[in-house]
């Protein structure tokens, strides 16, 4: 869990102090000679993303960087986060995300206008994310719509109607266009 693992990194960052913070002073300097970002993650203790720390406490590099090539390919132990952090900025992966950043999550309010102005309705109901096709899941919004006839994940959305605005797009997208008034007029015959 989040809290072990921060504890775990503490714990680790003591028992090496000056050495570990020299490597990693190291790590962010090479990084900036490189041209590369160490990119920040609020979504686990080590503070990058794609590094994670293994919790093997005899381990002198707890730290592993990994990168998802159509399966999880790990690149390394490494005694910092910042060092695995590195490794993981040097991928193609890394700095494509960094060229390509996502845009910023929209706010309730403003998946709301989104919807408004696509002429999209974001469909309630009375699940714990309020919408049709949205999960709450561990603090975030997971969407899932119907493609091909097979339900598809849609991704995680840090608001219910950012998801809801995904869910909406995918079932317009999926909806037989309405009839003309002439083809309807031709059918009537």
């Amino acid at each position: 869990d989040e809290d072990g693992d921060e504890e775990l990194v503490g714990k680790q960052q003591r028992v090496y102090g000056q050495e570990q913070s020299d490597a990693a002073k190291a790590a962010v300097c090479q990084a900036e000679a490189e041209g590369l970002t160490l990119q920040p993650s609020d979504d686990n203790a080590t503070g990058y993303r794609c590094v994670y720390i293994d919790r093997n406490e005899a381990l002198a590099k707890p730290f592993l960087a990994v990168v998802w090539r159509g399966k999880r390919v790990h690149l390394g132990y490494f005694a910092t986060a910042e060092e695995a952090a590195l490794a993981y900025a040097r991928t193609p992966e890394a700095q494509a995300e960094v060229a390509n950043p996502k845009p910023a999550p929209l706010t309730a309010r403003d998946a709301l206008a989104q919807a408004a102005a696509e002429g999209l309705k974001l469909s309630p109901n009375k699940s714990t994310s309020g919408y049709k096709g949205v999960r709450l899941v561990n603090a975030r919004y997971k969407a899932y719509g119907w493609r091909a006839g097979k339900q598809a994940y849609l991704g995680g959305f840090v608001t219910a109607e950012e998801a809801a605005l995904a869910v909406a797009r995918v079932g317009a997208r999926n909806e037989p266009p309405a009839a003309s008034h002439r083809a309807k007029k031709l059918s009537s015959r």
